[in-house]
């Protein structure tokens, strides 16, 4: 089997025969026999290995990820609707699902007022001590 650079073109066709095999007896078995072959995660005390087994076990479950991902509706965003995915906000589309009410607007939130730097007074500045004594202050 030779894998080609350029993958072909995937449509809904060929998701949905993937999908018809996928539910079919042989495509149930080859799901087992996938899940059956996952690599095994063994326990190594060596940081190098578990790491390399680690991505090798994500590679896997990645690949078998993407053989059911294909098996989707191929999405296009052509701006038509599709009858795969109808809008979740089209309450007709979902008929066995009670309507939903419409959420109250939060109130708005308030926010504290940012002073800007021209506006701000200056700060007193505090008396300098000073070793000569200070005639006392009436109030």
């Amino acid at each position: 089997m030779s894998i080609a650079r350029e993958p072909a073109n995937w449509n809904n066709d060929a998701a949905l025969l993937l999908a018809q095999f996928l539910r079919s007896h042989t495509g149930r078995l080859f799901l087992q026999q996938l899940d059956f072959r996952r690599p095994a995660f063994s326990h190594s005390i060596r940081a190098e290995a578990v790491a390399l087994q680690a991505k090798y076990v994500d590679g896997y479950e990645q690949a078998v990820s993407n053989v059911l991902e294909l098996a989707s509706p191929v999405s296009k965003s052509t701006g038509e609707p599709n009858p795969f995915y109808p809008e979740l906000e089209d309450d007709s589309a979902w008929p066995e699902l009670p309507k939903r009410e419409e959420a109250p607007a939060p109130a708005p939130q308030r926010r504290a007022r940012v002073i800007p730097k021209a506006e701000a007074a200056p700060l007193a500045e505090p008396a300098k001590a000073s070793s000569e004594p200070q005639p006392p202050t009436k109030v």
